[in-house]
């Protein structure tokens, strides 16, 4: 099951398992109530002519020594075909390198698909 809203929150708190502190403890608790209380809840794909390609980005700039993070969702019409979070390869010196890089790798990614 495709749950990207859970995985993001699962790769940061991973991120954090050497030194985690109460408040990871506590997301950490929030994700697995998340995911009891949505047990049941599952993706529905339904027929569709409009085949669209959507493609969303968002990346967040690590800081000075770290690593940039992309995340990215793809859709055809409604339909959530593809979707990612991951460190970039590289350390970056600012937000529009970090942007730079995902626009890069998503127009790859994308010609491909």
């Amino acid at each position: 099951m495709m749950r990207p809203e859970i995985s993001i929150h699962m790769n940061l708190l991973g991120r954090r398992a050497k030194d985690a502190s109460q408040t990871h403890w506590n997301t950490a608790l929030q994700v697995l109530r998340n995911l009891v209380s949505t047990k049941k809840e599952g993706l529905a794909l339904k027929k569709s002519r409009d085949l669209s390609l959507k493609i969303y980005t968002d990346v967040a700039y690590g800081g000075e020594g770290l690593r940039g993070q992309t995340r990215a969702l793809m859709c055809l019409g409604d339909q959530l075909v593809r979707w990612y979070s991951r460190c970039q390869d590289v350390v970056t010196l600012s937000v529009t390198e970090v942007e730079y890089i995902m626009d890069c790798e998503e127009a790859k990614d994308t010609s491909w698909a």
